[in-house]
């Protein structure tokens, strides 16, 4: 009789490699509608996420549950639909804690949305193709993550 050996499960891995792209392009392109408009909608997504992440920072600082569940709610939205999962996934544990009054992580957990975002930024800036529209994507790199 063979004996069977036993084979450790493997370590979890994380749902999104940090390796791996920050935003789903299929989800993007079918928000945006077509890619003329790409670019316009990453500018729009990049300046409004950096409006409520300044909020949200901010109602994590003063340790206002009810503002960090909120922002973190609408960023969390707005990610999901345009396809940063990743991003959305932070924001949601983000907004979990804000509803049941825990901030005791959530400086540590915004860092992770900050790192996120910046990748975002990245990524629009080296994967949109900007020359029909040179100043759709001005800003995304100096905007503060």
């Amino acid at each position: 009789m063979i004996a069977k050996q036993y084979i450790a499960p493997a370590a979890k891995q994380p749902r999104e490699p940090q390796n791996s792209a920050p935003v789903d392009m299929e989800i993007f392109l079918e928000i945006a509608g077509n890619e003329k408009r790409m670019p316009e909608m990453a500018r729009r997504y990049t300046e409004q996420a950096r409006e409520h992440l300044e909020k949200l920072q901010k109602a994590i600082t003063a340790g206002i549950a009810a503002d960090v569940k909120s922002l973190a709610h609408k960023v969390a939205g707005s990610s999901a639909m345009c396809g940063m999962n990743a991003m959305a996934d932070l924001l949601r544990e983000l907004e979990r804690m804000g509803h049941v009054c825990q901030l005791a992580d959530a400086e540590r957990v915004f860092a992770r949305v900050e790192q996120e975002f910046a990748r975002i930024k990245a990524f629009f800036v080296n994967n949109l193709e900007t020359t029909n529209t040179p100043a759709a994507l001005a800003g995304i790199e100096e905007t503060k993550s």
